[in-house]
């Protein structure tokens, strides 16, 4: 009998645990926001990718232990790598994946020009590594919208994607950068549009929310302006939404659309 249970657990098919592996690397506007298309930035700006790493382990309490270490390249070769970041989560819808970020952050005074990064994952249980590589410019200083957040709360503390379920609330979040600061005065306007699939502004009036500081030397001394708006989310449907940032003092304007998406629960 003994002989039997043996030659059938050893016919029972083992499942082979897949390697550990990153997948779906994406540039975008924070975690759940919309995807970005360019790989340009200013300095200012945060560099955002989000991925998904497959076939992570976890331990005997089904935690999962892993490490990110990034390696950044600016021009001219400077640059170099970062402390490991650990990855320690439970997975308590199961399976083996475990969605991750990795961010670079471009001071107001980064480097122009063409920078690499790569994002290494270690599994410290399987011992396994996977990484990926990606490369991005900084372009030199410009009046730009940068940092672009989507959130369920004020505080910025919980991402969201662009849009919802009706009765919530969705938090804008921006920092405006290369305004003009030549006669010692800030002068900015954030607009806040939501359209039809027409394109036909659904209020009748936009979000706005202005900044002037004529403090001459801290204006002179300001990098960035941070903005923050809120919008209801009153009924569903698929809308768009324009954000548009003007600099007064000189009349420059840049603007961004996205698909505003709200349902019901």
């Amino acid at each position: 009998m003994r002989a039997l249970i043996a030659a059938v657990i050893a016919a029972i098919p083992t499942v082979a645990q897949a390697k550990l592996e990153i997948r779906d690397v994406q540039s975008a506007h924070g975690s759940l926001g919309p995807e970005r298309k360019s790989n340009e930035y200013v300095a200012g700006d945060q560099v955002f990718y989000r991925y998904t790493m497959a076939g992570v382990r976890t331990d005997e309490d089904g935690r999962t232990r892993c490490e990110m270490r990034l390696t950044i390249t600016a021009p001219g070769g400077k640059g170099g790598k970062l402390e490991p970041v650990p990855l320690q989560s439970l997975l308590p819808l199961g399976g083996d994946t475990l969605p991750g970020v990795a961010t670079v952050d471009l001071d107001s005074d980064a480097l122009t020009g063409e920078y690499e990064l790569v994002v290494e994952i270690r599994d410290l249980i399987s011992k396994e590594t996977a990484s990926f590589t990606r490369k991005f410019t900084c372009k030199p200083p410009e009046f730009a919208m940068v940092r672009l957040r989507f959130y369920q709360d004020a505080a910025g503390t919980a991402p969201a994607p662009a849009g919802g379920l009706i009765r919530q609330s969705l938090f804008v979040q921006l920092r405006a950068v290369g305004f003009d600061r030549s006669k010692g005065e800030i002068d900015l306007d954030m607009e806040l549009t939501v359209l039809d699939s027409q394109g036909r502004p659904l209020s009748a009036k936009p979000v706005r929310v202005s900044y002037h500081n004529e403090k001459t030397e801290e204006a002179r001394r300001m990098n960035w302006v941070n903005f923050s708006a809120t919008l209801g989310l009153n009924r569903p449907g698929e809308f768009v939404l324009g954000i548009v940032l003007t600099d007064t003092s000189t009349g420059k304007k840049v603007a961004f659309e996205t698909p505003l998406r709200v349902a019901v629960p």
